[in-house]
C-alpha cells in the first residue's frame, strides 16, 4: 500500500549537480514572445490578471529555446512555445482548481483536450473550454504542417502527461504518497518530459525512423532524460511546491515516507538518483551515436540540451524562486546556483533498485556496463 501523506518538510539548499551536457539556445528564443502572448490572450485560458502575470513569468520561450536549440522551423517553434505556455497554465490550474476533490472534473477536461487534438478534421464545438480551444489550435497547425508520425508521437505524450496529472490529483485526494518505484514510473509522465521531447522533434523537422525511435536503447535514453528532468524539477521547484495544495508529491517526501529519513537525507538520495540517471544517459548516448541515422543523432544531442536547458532555466525562473524575490531566502535554497559537479555524487555504474527504471541499464552494451 502507498504511504500516508506526511506534511511537506523543507529541504536544505542544493549541492552541485552532475550534468555533463552542453548548453545551447535556439536563435528563435527572443523572437516569439509577443506572438505567443497574443495567442495566449486570444484564447483566454488565463482566467485572471494574476494568473496571466504568473504564466508570463514562466519565461516559456527561454525554457523551450534551451530545450529545442536546433529548431529549424520558426512557425513550429512558435506553436510549440504556445502549447508549452498552455501546459504550464494547465499544471497550475490542476494544483489549485482541482486539488480538493476535482479529479473527475479534470478527467472530463483531459478527455476533451485529447478529442480536440487527436483528429485532423475535428470541428471544435461552440463555447469550448479555453484550454480545449487553444490545444485544438496548436494541434490543427501540427496536423497541417508536420508528418502524421511526428504528430502521433506528440499526441501520445500529451495523453501520458494528462494521465500523469490525474494520477497526481488522485494521490492527493486519497491522502497517500506512492512508493519510490511507483513514483518514478508515473512522475516521468506527470512532468511532461516526453511531451517536450516530441515538440523538440517537431520543431527540428526530423522524423526518426520507427525502428530506431522505438528500440529499447533509445527508449531508455528518452526515459532517462525525462526522469532526470523530472527529479531536477522536484529539487529546484520545492519551495513552490511547499505552498501548493498538492505540493507533497515530490521525490524528497516520497523518500522521507518510504525510509523514515530526514529531508536532508532524502535530498541527498534524490540527487544521487538523478546523478546516476544523468550518467546513464551519457553512456547510452555515446553507445548509440556511432551507428545512428542523422535524425537520431540530432535527437540524442537534443536529449542533453533538454537536461541542461531545463536546469539552467529552472535556476533563474520566477516560477520556482518567487519567495527569494519577495523576501528573505527560504529554507529550500539560498538563492545561489548550486553549481556543477565533475562526477556523480553516487558513482555506482549498475541499475537503480527500482524495477520501473532498472531496465534502462540493461540496454547498455557489455563493454559499457
Amino acid at each position: 500500500m502507498p504511504d500516508t501523506i506526511l506534511e511537506a518538510a523543507p529541504a536544505p539548499g542544493l549541492p552541485p549537480l552532475y550534468c555533463p551536457f552542453e548548453l545551447a539556445r535556439s536563435p528563435y528564443t527572443d523572437s516569439v514572445g509577443s506572438e505567443a502572448i497574443a495567442w495566449m490572450d486570444h484564447f483566454g485560458f488565463c482566467d485572471s490578471a494574476e494568473r496571466r502575470d504568473w504564466t508570463l513569468k514562466t519565461n516559456t520561450p527561454e525554457f523551450f529555446g534551451r530545450c529545442a536549440a536546433r529548431a529549424g522551423h520558426p512557425e513550429r517553434f512558435l506553436k510549440a512555445v504556445c502549447f508549452t505556455y498552455l501546459a504550464f497554465t494547465l499544471d497550475d490550474h490542476c494544483e489549485t482548481a482541482y486539488a480538493h476533490g476535482g479529479a473527475g472534473q479534470f478527467a472530463e477536461l483531459a478527455g476533451r483536450i485529447m478529442t480536440a487534438i487527436e483528429w485532423p478534421d475535428y470541428q471544435l464545438p461552440a463555447g469550448a473550454d479555453p484550454f480545449v480551444a487553444a490545444a485544438h489550435d496548436v494541434a490543427a497547425f501540427f496536423h497541417r504542417d508536420c508528418t502524421p508520425t511526428q504528430v502521433t508521437r506528440w499526441i501520445h505524450e500529451v495523453r501520458k502527461l494528462l494521465f500523469g496529472a490525474l494520477w497526481h490529483l488522485s494521490n492527493h485526494r486519497r491522502g497517500v504518497l506512492p512508493r519510490p518505484d511507483d513514483y518514478l514510473a508515473m512522475r516521468i509522465q506527470d512532468a511532461g518530459g516526453g511531451m517536450v521531447l516530441t515538440l523538440m522533434e517537431l520543431v527540428n523537422g526530423d522524423e526518426i525512423p520507427e525502428a530506431e525511435k522505438d528500440s529499447p536503447a533509445v527508449r531508455a535514453a528518452t526515459e532517462a532524460t525525462s526522469g532526470t528532468a523530472a527529479l531536477d524539477n522536484d529539487l529546484v521547484s520545492r519551495e513552490k511546491g511547499l505552498l501548493e495544495p498538492t505540493g507533497d508529491q515530490d521525490m524528497i517526501n516520497v523518500l522521507c515516507a518510504a525510509h523514515g529519513c530526514s529531508p536532508e537525507e532524502a535530498l541527498s538520495r534524490t540527487v544521487a538518483v538523478r546523478d546516476r540517471t544523468s550518467a546513464l544517459l551519457l553512456r547510452l548516448r555515446e553507445q548509440l551515436m556511432p551507428h545512428a541515422s542523422d535524425p537520431l543523432r540530432a535527437y540524442l544531442t537534443g536529449l542533453g540540451h533538454v537536461v541542461r536547458g531545463n536546469l539552467e532555466w529552472s535556476f533563474d525562473v520566477h516560477r520556482y524562486h518567487f519567495m527569494r524575490e519577495s523576501g528573505p531566502p527560504s529554507r529550500a535554497g539560498d538563492g545561489a546556483r548550486p553549481g556543477w559537479a565533475e562526477h556523480p555524487s553516487d558513482p555506482s555504474p549498475g541499475p537503480l533498485p527500482y524495477p520501473s527504471v532498472a531496465w534502462w541499464w540493461k540496454q547498455l552494451a557489455p563493454d559499457r556496463t
